[in-house]
């Protein structure tokens, strides 16, 4: 049964203003702020993933920031159990709490909760990651095309692990990757707060522009030197994003820290519009960044 408690879930794409809002809207409501970004729960990543600025994490609690080292596994349904277990928490302090982040999986998981799904023998993934290697990242997409076409709607294609866990279980159980993810036409969350969807509004043409200053400013704070340091460990599933693999090839040799630094900025801009189809799926209410805060006030 639903509570009185209200979750505001400030979500859009990156670059949008996500984490400005959240803290604005944190520090109204006199509360603490959830994390959902698979990179920023990573200690070690840092520019990279781009964390809230230490101002930010010193005035107000930020949680799943810095939580996990990149050596851990740690699974979008990790996530969900372990947030669902801090709200319960947060809510016995606080009436209200703020989640902000762009990625869909774990805010998915967090409030629908995520089907269990089978353990794949390894030599499959091995199987599927040689693949990877050798054929290339659109030959498993049309590989998954083939056994499962509705899973295209649901993995992101331009994700190499997200792709192979979508093969791995179609071989090894012989059905569809789909089947298994029936809490993606769940319509009722599993969390019994009001949850009260706020979307981020932005110009498309404003936001990719927005996005190529950013990437470059990351470059200004050493974001290659960041990526040279992880490059011994590239086969990490936490170093499997953009932001870091497209620097990788340029450290061996393949292409020059231009390409890289422009294979960034495009990738990010799909990402983004990847975001934006994602959650189209939820009941987002769609603001201007600077109407969210006032909107979202409006309804206490």
């Amino acid at each position: 049964m639903t509570t009185n408690k209200k979750l505001f879930v400030v979500v859009g794409p990156t670059a949008s203003g996500k984490t400005d809002v959240a803290f604005q809207l944190a520090q109204h409501l006199k509360t603490e702020i959830v994390s959902a970004d698979s990179r920023q729960v990573y200690i070690e990543l840092g520019v990279g993933a781009n964390k809230p600025p230490g101002q930010y994490l010193d005035a107000i609690p930020h949680h799943f920031i810095n939580h996990v080292s990149i050596f851990e596994k740690y699974t979008a349904g990790d996530y969900g159990l372990e947030c669902r277990q801090l709200l319960e928490d947060l809510f016995t302090k606080y009436d209200t709490v703020v989640m902000v982040g762009g990625s869909g999986l774990y805010i998915h998981s967090a409030i629908y909760g995520l089907d269990p799904l089978p353990q794949v023998p390894k030599h499959i993934r091995h199987y599927l990651e040689t693949l990877l290697i050798t054929k290339g990242l659109e030959h498993l997409v049309n590989m998954l095309k083939e056994k499962d076409p509705d899973a295209l709607n649901i993995v992101d294609i331009k994700n190499p692990p997200r792709v192979i866990r979508a093969l791995e279980v179609c071989l090894h159980t012989g059905k569809p990757y789909s089947q298994f993810l029936s809490s993606f036409r769940k319509d009722k969350p599993i969390i019994p707060y009001h949850i009260i969807w706020l979307g981020i509004l932005t110009d498309r043409q404003r936001l990719y522009k927005r996005i190529n200053e950013r990437v470059d400013q990351m470059v200004f704070r050493g974001l290659i030197e960041e990526a040279r340091l992880w490059y011994p460990y590239n086969h990490l599933y936490a170093l499997r994003s953009h932001g870091y693999q497209e620097f990788f090839p340029f450290f061996a040799g393949r292409y020059s820290s231009t390409k890289a630094i422009e294979l960034v900025k495009r990738n990010t801009r799909r990402y983004a519009k990847r975001q934006y189809t994602w959650f189209k799926r939820y009941p987002v209410k769609w603001l201007p960044k600077e109407e969210v805060v006032p909107y979202a006030l409006s309804l206490l």
